[in-house]
């Protein structure tokens, strides 16, 4: 099961604290593996790793369910993951399934107030870079310049934008009345 979780024969006699967070998850993995499940209740499986331990152990799940025919109950309160890992996603607000769809369902086409402001609350969009140091971020016919301190970009790059806030108001300088998002 070791090599199954992508761990070396060795982690068999490691004490923990002698492995790293994704390693732990790795064992966990296996553990949960041992039993031959069905399905696996994955409870916020990468929330105490840093971002590219996440994405291999993200990958592994991934890999898992669909090699060894798996059913995955995958909790999570970051909405991106969820949409990375889920084929159907049950939205939860007070304990109670308030929408539930296929991924492409619930996020293309939200039909609850609550889910709406919950994938309102982590936008994401393409950046173009259009010069060291500043992005254009397209916004349906509107375009909003940034400048961000990430110098390494470079010109005509593609980057991730992600936003936080429910509400947002683009203010042009032409005569136009501001854009609400």
């Amino acid at each position: 099961l070791l090599s199954v979780v992508g761990l070396p024969a060795s982690a068999a006699s490691a004490m923990p604290n002698q492995v790293s967070g994704g390693q732990r998850q790795r064992v966990a993995i296996a553990r949960a593996l041992a039993l031959d499940p069905d399905i696996i209740v994955a409870d916020e499986p990468t929330s105490a790793l840093d971002v590219s331990v996440r994405a291999q152990v993200l990958n592994l799940l991934t890999d898992l369910k669909a090699s060894l025919n798996l059913g995955m109950v995958f909790i999570s309160h970051d909405i991106q993951t969820v949409r990375y890992v889920s084929d159907r996603i049950c939205v939860m607000n007070a304990g109670r399934i308030v929408e539930q769809g296929t991924a492409a369902q619930v996020f293309e086409n939200p039909t609850n107030d609550y889910t709406r402001t919950l994938l309102g609350a982590n936008e994401q969009t393409t950046e173009r870079v259009i010069e060291e140091g500043r992005a254009m971020i397209e916004l349906g016919a509107d375009a909003l310049v940034v400048t961000t301190p990430y110098y390494a970009l470079s010109n005509a790059a593609e980057v991730e934008a992600h936003f936080r806030a429910v509400h947002a108001a683009l203010h042009t300088r032409a005569a136009r009345p501001p854009v609400r998002m």
